[in-house]
């Protein structure tokens, strides 16, 4: 099961592997960005801008991870089940409740953590058809077609690497990083680790509670032999939790990281516009 150290970027995991990659005044917040966010001065669809936006600076909450994820399932859907006869998965497929960098608390609540919320109740799929390589001539023609033709982002010209290099990793490594030290955010984020242990009785870690609290969750459910595993039941009680416990967490840092995303937003327009623009020759729809 994932945890949120290992699903940090899952929402870009298909966009990095295309790529061939490693390793002024605030704006009045609203569900999916400041307003600077949608001013794109009109040759691309301001909303696959946004999705675009989503993708790559993404935020906590429900409208961005919907619009990350959509972008993610496309570009899947690109290689895997267009040019390589797999089946195509609805783009607001949700493959796993935690596997955003900032998580979808509603979705969570409604559905629980990864260890039992289940896509194909959710969706009613039968998910085996819908797995990559579950048909191994899927996974061998994605590798011919790798080493024949070169990778997704070359072949349909999409400049997955330049946007990752230039805009997630950063995103990631600089705004995530300062917005876990700001002193504003510091208190929030011990008061939801001490929630988290009183209402779980989990070992739960001040620094990042998320991840420590999500690992506990998935021993507890998963590896502890029995008797001493804990039901369905329970994770689904520690669900509801964890969306209570981090949202006071979680809207502070949609609140800081909305200070800063219009300024990112303006100084890679071209880049973001370009992308967008791509998605949409290549049949992407909002």
């Amino acid at each position: 099961m994932r945890t949120r150290v290992g699903a940090a970027f899952a929402g870009l995991a298909l966009v990095l592997a295309h790529a061939g990659c490693t390793s002024g005044p605030s704006p009045e917040p609203s569900a999916g960005g400041g307003p600077s966010d949608r001013s794109a001065p009109g040759r691309v669809d301001p909303q696959v801008v946004q999705d675009v936006i989503e993708t790559f600076l993404p935020i906590p909450g429900a409208e961005s991870v919907a619009r990350s994820n959509r972008v993610s399932n496309f570009t899947n859907n690109l290689q895997v089940r267009d040019e390589c006869g797999g089946n195509r998965v609805p783009l607001d497929l949700v493959d796993g409740t935690n596997s955003a960098l900032y998580p979808d608390l509603d979705l969570i609540k409604e559905w629980g953590l990864p260890p039992i919320y289940s896509p194909a109740e959710r969706y009613g799929l039968d998910m085996e058809d819908h797995e990559v390589g579950a048909d191994s001539t899927d996974t061998a023609c994605v590798e011919r077609l790798d080493k024949a033709e070169g990778p997704l982002s070359v072949r349909v010209g999409l400049d997955f690497e330049g946007v990752v290099g230039k805009l997630a990793f950063p995103w990631q490594e600089d705004q995530e990083l300062a917005t876990r030290t700001d002193p504003r955010v510091q208190p929030l984020r011990v008061a939801m680790a001490e929630c988290l242990r009183e209402g779980s009785g989990l070992d739960v870690s001040d620094e990042d509670p998320s991840t420590s609290f999500l690992k506990g969750v998935d021993r507890a459910y998963i590896l502890a032999p029995e008797p001493e595993r804990v039901s369905a039941e329970t994770v689904k009680e520690w669900s509801v939790l964890y969306a209570d416990c981090g949202e006071p967490y979680y809207a502070k840092v949609k609140e800081l990281l909305l200070e800063v995303r219009p300024a990112w937003v303006e100084r890679h327009r071209e880049v973001i516009e370009d992308f967008a623009a791509r998605l949409v020759e290549l049949g992407y729809v909002p």
